[in-house]
């Protein structure tokens, strides 16, 4: 069955013989209905090669012989992986941090001595694992979710001593360290260290741009915090656990949209460089697309297609975050 892309360039029948393992039209079989661009991005016939636009490709073809069109169509499905997973790694992020760092500050959350030490001991363990292995950069906090997870348990039993949490401040100096690695350097690296793939990607990206959408939380949910209805809310007696999850998330969520667009559109543009390099994965990009051009100067629709694709992308994404340039 033929989805997403593969419903605008495919080589093969979207309607007919062939579509979805059957016929749709058993009184003439011979029907296939093609899609708008009847050609793969990854099918290659080097007798094409570097043919400018024209009524059969209408975008030309690059130096393997692959349509231009169906490029710049999978490329665009590329790109929007990237940025919906970059986009939403920052937002648990940002959530996970940012809103919980706003809501409790540095006086209202009370942990125990033997939920500090299994935390450390179990984030430590994770950093330890990630630097030895070269495993995932999520060990550090899988390890500092699993001692938690242990110290739950182990305070059911004994009941150690707790103490006032310094969690704002210790976030706000955490997120500024973060915040200063070089986000396209780090992506290099990562591209170095694991298989190039746009989840590889994705997850560094958002990974390395979530403290601006933290910080961004944080601050609306100290504003949140601080109304009236929330007062009033906590006078009848809810819980801080349904305060923050039914009046004090959805409140201050809106907020951050703005920026989780520029950690979208930040993303495709780190992601398109990448290929433009040469760095990332072996798939159809807008990127790698351009990138055939430095070799075949006068391939001109190797860039402005693919170039107009991006640029009119990226504005959209601007556009939606209400403060285009």
């Amino acid at each position: 069955m033929l989805v997403g892309a593969d419903v605008l360039a495919s080589s093969r029948c979207i309607l007919g013989q062939g579509a979805s393992g059957g016929k749709i039209f058993p009184s003439n079989p011979r029907v296939c209905v093609l899609p708008l661009v009847p050609y793969h991005a990854e099918e290659k016939n080097i007798s094409r090669a570097l043919l400018p636009p024209s009524q059969k490709h209408f975008l030309g073809t690059d130096d393997l012989g692959r349509d231009a069109a169906a490029v710049v169509i999978h490329g665009t499905r590329r790109s929007v992986f990237t940025a919906l997973l970059a986009a939403g790694v920052a937002l648990i992020f940002a959530v996970g941090f940012g809103a919980v760092a706003g809501f409790f500050g540095d006086d209202k959350l009370n942990i125990s001595f033997s939920t500090a030490v299994l935390v450390v001991v179990g984030a430590l363990a994770g950093g330890f694992h990630d630097f030895w292995w070269g495993g995932a950069p999520l060990f550090f906090f899988i390890g500092a979710a699993v001692g938690a997870a242990l110290s739950w348990a182990l305070n059911r039993l004994i009941k150690f001593p707790a103490f006032a949490f310094p969690l704002d401040s210790i976030f706000g100096r955490t997120s500024e360290i973060w915040y200063a690695v070089p986000a396209f350097l780090a992506l290099l690296v990562s591209t170095a260290l694991f298989p190039p793939s746009y989840y590889t990607s994705g997850l560094t990206l958002g990974l390395l741009q979530w403290p601006p959408a933290a910080w961004t939380l944080r601050a609306q949910t100290k504003t949140v915090v601080s109304q009236d209805y929330i007062r009033a809310a906590y006078a009848a007696g809810a819980r801080e656990r349904r305060v923050f999850w039914r009046h004090v998330l959805p409140n201050a969520l809106p907020a951050v949209r703005p920026v989780l667009l520029q950690v979208a559109a930040t993303s495709v543009i780190a992601e398109a460089a990448i290929a433009f390099l040469g760095l990332g994965p072996e798939y159809p990009s807008w990127g790698g697309l351009m990138a055939a051009a430095r070799k075949y100067p006068d391939a001109w629709w190797l860039v402005v297609f693919p170039g107009a694709a991006l640029f009119f992308f990226v504005r959209f994404l601007y556009q939606i975050r209400g403060t285009a340039p």
